[in-house]
Formats: C-alpha cells, sequence, structure tokens
C-alpha cells in the first residue's frame, strides 16, 4: 500500500526542525569541548588524589626507615649498648612508633640476638634463609620485603632491613595505617583508593576482607599500566560497568596507589548537561508543533472543505459546487476544480457508452475462448493418457521380451530332462539298465532342474515385479511403502530397455526408509525420467550411468536423479517442463513425458523439482516431496 503524505504533518515537521536543529548545532558546537574539559578536570582531579595517598604513604615509610636508622647507628657502637640494653632501646623504639610489630638484631650468621617485644621463642632463631636477609647483604642498603600476611596478628606486613657491619636491624611494619589512609579518600558512592604491592595483590582497602584475601588485581589492565611503571588516568571495562582508575607509584617500595571511580558517577556531571540539552531539544520540538497545528487548522480548513466537495464529485455528485475559500491560492484551485468537474462528466458519459459496447465485444470473444479452452483440455488430456498408456505399453513389451529367455531355458531343460527320462525308463524296462546310467540320468536332471529353477526364478521376479509396478500406475493409491524396495522394483522392470545399450543404474537410498505416499506417482516419475535419459541422453551412446538417490529430512523427501548423458543447452532447460516441447519433433516425441512428471511432482504430490545441465555434462533433477 502507497503511503500518502499528509501536509499537515510535513509543515508540522518543518516547523519543529526549524526549531530544534539550531539548539542541536549549538549543542554539539558546544558540548564537545565542554565535554573534554570536564572530562579532563575529572581525570586530573583522580590521578591528584591518587598521587596525595602515594605521598602520604611515601612519608609513613620514611619514619619507620629513620627510627631504624637511628637503631642502627646505636647498635653498631657496640660501646654504647650491650646485652640487656639493647632489648631495652628497642622496646623503647617500638613504643614511639605503634606500626612497628617487632624489632630483631641478626648476627652475622643470620641468627636472632635481640628482641622486641622480649619474646624468647624468637632468640637464636636463624634468619639466613629469609628471601630479605639476602637481599640486605647483597645490597648493602636498607630494603623493603614483599608484604605478607602477619602470623602474629594477621594483618598486611614488611620488613624493612638495615645491614650493620655485622648483621642487621629487622623491622616489622604492620600496614594497617594504610587502611586508614584509603578509608579516608571516598568520592560520592562508588569512589575507592586501593593500595597494591609490587606484585598487585592489595595490601589495603576499605573493605579489610578483600586485603586478607590476598585479592589480586593484576590481570586488571590498569594495574598492569602500572606495574609497567606508567602513571596517569585509564579506562577499564569490569563485570560492573567501566570504571576509571588513577595510578600513582610509591618510590621506596613500588607499590601502587589506586584510586578508582565507577565512570557512570566521575562524570555524572557531563551526563546531566547532556540530559538538559536533550530535554530543551524535546520541549522546543514540542512546543513548535503544537504552534504549528494550531496555525495549520486554520489555513488547511478550506483544503478540507475542497477535498469534501472533490469526494461527493467523485460519488456522481456533479451538482456540488466547491465553497469558497477565503485564499486566493484556493480560490483559484476551486475555479480549476469546477472546470475539472465539467469536463469529467463529459468524459464519463462518452465512456459509458464505450463500456457498454466494448462489454458486449468481451462476453462474445470469452465465449469463443472458453470453448477453445475447453477443447485444449480435452485434448492435452487424452494425450497425456495416451503418453502414460505408451509408457506402460513399453513396460509391458520390455517385460515379456525379458521373461520370454528364461521361460524359453525352462521348456528346453525340461524337454532334456523328459527325453533321458524316456530313454532311462526304456533300459530299466529292458533290464539294461546299469547303476552308471542311472548315476548320469540323476546328475544331468538335478544340472536342468537347477537351471529351470534359476530361469524360472528370474521370471517370477520379473512378473512380480512389474505386477507391484503396473497396478500401482494404474490404482495411484496412497499407501506406507518401503521406498528403497519398490524403486529397487521399478528398476528391475525397466531392466530390458536400458540393459541393451550397456547402462547401468545406481541406487543410493538408505535402507528401511518407509514413506507414505503413491508408489504410482513413483513409478510413472522415474519410469519418465529413465526413458527422457535413454532417448535424449543417452541416444545412440553406449554404457551410460543412472544414479537415483533419496533421504529423507524430517516430513521432507528428497529425490535425486541424474545421468551422464550428453546433457541440455541452456534453451532447452529453460523449457524442459512445458507442454509439447520435445527435441525429437517428427521423430516420435510428444514433448509431454516430463511436463507429465512436473504435473505429479508439483500437483499430485504437492512438491517442487528443479532440474540443472548444460551440455556434455549429464542431467541432476531435484525433486523435493512433502510426507505429511
Amino acid at each position: 500500500m502507497k503511503y500518502h503524505r499528509s501536509l499537515k504533518n510535513i509543515l508540522s515537521l518543518t516547523f519543529a526542525l526549524v526549531a530544534v536543529i539550531p539548539i542541536m548545532i549549538v549543542g554539539a558546537v558546544t558540548l564537545g569541548p565542554l565535554s573534554r574539559s570536564l572530562e579532563e578536570e575529572i581525570t586530573t582531579k583522580n590521578l591528584s588524589l591518587a598521587r596525595a595517598l602515594a605521598g602520604e604513604v611515601s612519608t609513613f615509610l620514611n619514619e619507620p626507615l629513620s627510627l631504624l636508622a637511628q637503631v642502627a647507628d646505636m647498635v653498631g657502637k657496640k660501646q654504647l649498648l650491650t646485652g640487656d640494653a639493647v632489648t631495652a632501646y628497642l622496646s623503647s623504639v617500638m613504643g614511639s612508633y605503634a606500626s612497628f610489630e617487632m624489632i630483631q638484631i641478626l648476627d652475622g650468621r643470620g641468627t636472632v640476638t635481640h628482641v622486641a617485644p622480649h619474646d624468647p621463642e624468637f632468640m637464636g632463631i636463624g634468619m639466613s634463609l629469609q628471601p630479605f636477609y639476602n637481599l640486605t647483604r647483597e645490597s648493602g642498603k636498607p630494603s623493603w620485603s614483599p608484604t605478607f600476611i602477619s602470623m602474629q596478628t594477621g594483618h598486611p606486613t614488611l620488613t624493612l632491613s638495615i645491614p650493620l657491619e655485622e648483621g642487621m636491624v629487622v623491622g616489622y611494619l604492620n600496614l594497617n595505617t594504610l587502611g586508614e589512609m584509603t578509608g579516608k579518600l571516598r568520592i560520592g558512592r562508588y569512589g575507592n583508593a586501593i593500595i597494591t604491592d609490587q606484585m598487585g595483590t592489595a595490601i589495603s582497602h576499605a573493605d579489610r576482607e578483600l586485603v586478607s584475601q590476598r585479592w589480586s588485581l593484576k590481570d586488571l589492565g590498569l594495574v598492569r599500566e602500572g606495574l609497567r611503571g606508567r602513571e596517569g588516568t585509564f579506562r577499564e571495562m569490569t563485570d560492573e560497568g567501566p570504571i576509571i582508575g588513577s595510578i600513582a607509584a610509591v618510590p621506596q617500595t613500588g607499590w601502587l596507589v589506586i584510586f578508582y571511580q565507577r565512570a557512570e558517577e566521575a562524570f555524572n556531571p557531563l551526563v546531566k548537561i547532556r540530559r538538559v540539552m536533550v530535554l530543551s531539544a524535546f520541549v522546543t520540538a514540542v512546543s513548535a508543533l503544537f504552534i504549528s497545528l494550531a496555525g495549520l487548522r486554520r489555513i488547511l480548513r478550506p483544503l478540507n472543505r475542497l477535498m469534501e466537495s472533490a469526494g461527493k464529485v467523485a460519488g456522481g455528485d456533479y451538482g456540488k459546487r466547491p465553497p469558497p475559500g477565503g485564499y486566493t491560492e484556493i480560490e483559484e484551485l476551486a475555479g480549476s476544480f469546477e472546470l475539472m468537474t465539467r469536463a469529467v462528466k463529459g468524459r464519463e458519459k462518452k465512456l459509458k457508452e464505450l463500456n457498454e459496447e466494448l462489454d458486449q465485444r468481451v462476453r462474445t470473444r470469452t465465449a469463443e475462448l472458453e470453448e477453445s479452452l475447453s477443447f485444449l483440455r480435452d485434448t492435452q488430456k487424452q494425450l497425456v493418457e495416451a503418453e502414460k498408456m505408451a509408457s506402460l505399453g513399453g513396460l509391458v513389451a520390455g517385460v515379456a521380451h525379458e521373461i520370454n529367455t528364461p521361460v524359453g531355458i525352462g521348456i528346453t531343460n525340461n524337454s532334456f530332462i523328459e527325453i533321458n527320462a524316456r530313454k532311462i525308463l526304456g533300459l530299466h524296462r529292458e533290464g539294461r539298465m546299469r547303476r552308471s546310467d542311472f548315476e548320469s540320468f540323476m546328475e544331468l536332471t538335478l544340472e536342468s532342474v537347477g537351471s529351470s529353477l534359476l530361469n524360472l526364478n528370474r521370471a517370477a521376479e520379473l512378473v512380480q515385479s512389474f505386477k507391484l509396478v503396473s497396478v500401482d500406475q494404474a490404482l495411484q493409491e496412497r499407501r506406507r511403502f518401503d521406498f528403497r524396495e519398490y524403486v529397487g522394483e521399478i528398476v528391475v522392470s525397466l531392466r530390458p530397455r536400458y540393459r541393451k545399450g550397456g547402462h547401468r543404474v545406481d541406487l543410493h537410498i538408505p535402507e528401511e526408509l518407509v514413506v507414505d505416499s503413491y508408489p504410482g506417482v513413483f513409478m510413472q516419475i522415474i519410469t519418465n525420467l529413465v526413458t527422457n535419459s535413454l532417448i535424449h541422453g543417452f541416444g545412440e551412446e553406449k554404457n551410460g550411468r543412472i544414479t537415483i538417490s533419496a533421504s529423507r529430512e524430517g516430513e521432507i523427501l528428497i529425490l535425486v536423479y541424474a545421468d551422464s548423458g550428453k546433457g541440455m543447452s541452456e534453451k532447452v532447460l529453460e523449457n524442459v517442463f512445458e507442454p509439447f516441447f520435445t527435441t525429437r519433433r517428427g521423430k516420435g516425441g510428444t514433448g509431454l513425458g516430463m511436463h507429465i512428471v512436473y504435473n505429479l511432482v508439483t500437483q499430485t504430490l504437492g512438491g517442487r523439482i528443479a532440474c540443472e545441465s548444460s551440455e556434455g555434462k549429464g542431467v541432476l533433477f531435484t525433486l523435493t516431496v512433502p510426507l505429511g
């Protein structure tokens, strides 16, 4: 149906667009730079927060470094502190800095000589196998270890080791204070800070449960960027949606300070600006639409009255004059409409007279055509039936000729048995029959009987096949049947036709393919296809090959017929199913064989048939038949 555009709709839409487009242009020009400016401001602010927190962490780490340096200096001067004085001094240092869990003094072999708070279980323990011990000895300078969960407190902990001339000072630093730092840094509902160690494992977060579980973040893209030494703000897609994360590094330990926030929350001001602009455009468009509709209603009222008059004229009321329009242009249109009405009235009268004359001619011609069509249909039906009977007659002749040979051999064998039986009976009556004569007679008799049975069974097989396919062809009743077995019977009945030229028919049909359809129709289809191959495909050629394949897909039977004949030209292929089209006009061809196949497939079976062929490459017919 063709869509007719309304003048009112077009004008209303135009007014609305005129109002909205300037807003959209201004928004597009200003929103882009504004968006970039706001985004840059937000990312800069988040990065500044991350760097500020990294500075706090760095300050937090510098204090224990300074204290342990003093301890190393005091302990290194053995004349100042010895024995229990060292332990007392260490305890005083522990009291001045609450983040120390433990301070140990190791000798040159890595054995604990002093510990604060004092615990006899730690005295004499060898620490030479600990990673921090070897790292500090090799570097010869203060070293920070990777973080670990303390067995005593269950909190994230790391060691700070400062080498001595003989041994080292080791401080165990509780990182709980970092949790307080990250807990203070929150923006909005979802903005949080997190600190990871140099392996990407969380060591400080507002949710301490994640820290105790050693939450690994190294799979996040922004954490990987930080571990490569890059600082900045990065976008990341997570299961909860996109986030932005700002990363800064802690120089002493290589830790990462990450401040992350949901992108939706971070850019909420920008989203609000966009919503305001969209809402403004919508309100403007709606206002313009209402204003334009109000104005157009006044303008279009005369046109509606003119349309009403046109409708009455269309109904045959030519006396109706169009009302005055109130506008110059509409008045001119009404005048032209009145002139058109008069012209239409005159032409209608003349057209009516011509229609009456034409109607009479059509009735006469229709009667003649119906009579000719009826004659053609009767003729075509007679030709189709003749073609079917000719096909059946050819089948009968072929089967009769094929049966003649095995039956003749059977008669000959029986005659031979009768002659030898009479001969052996005469010898018996005369008393001259020897054992060797009897044995020779029995051997010949058995051989002849075996030959007779073989040939008579062959004749019975031909008769049974012919009986089955001929009855199905005549009755065309629907029934369930084994498709492979039935097609095999058809091929057997056609063997006399194709065997003369040394041709071969191969079947590729799965066993137990049982279908509910019209076997007689399939017999007629396959017979016509084989006949077409023998006459048109192979002609005088010998040793041709025909392949019949079938498969079932749900309630659809797909039958594929192919031969290795000479194929068809493009012109012949276009007309292969047309009635009375034949390439053997005057040589016995009626042009109905393939037309019958087409009608049987499409009308009787309700399916489809397609043909593919080219010259020199044989022919391929594909039949698609519903079984429901």
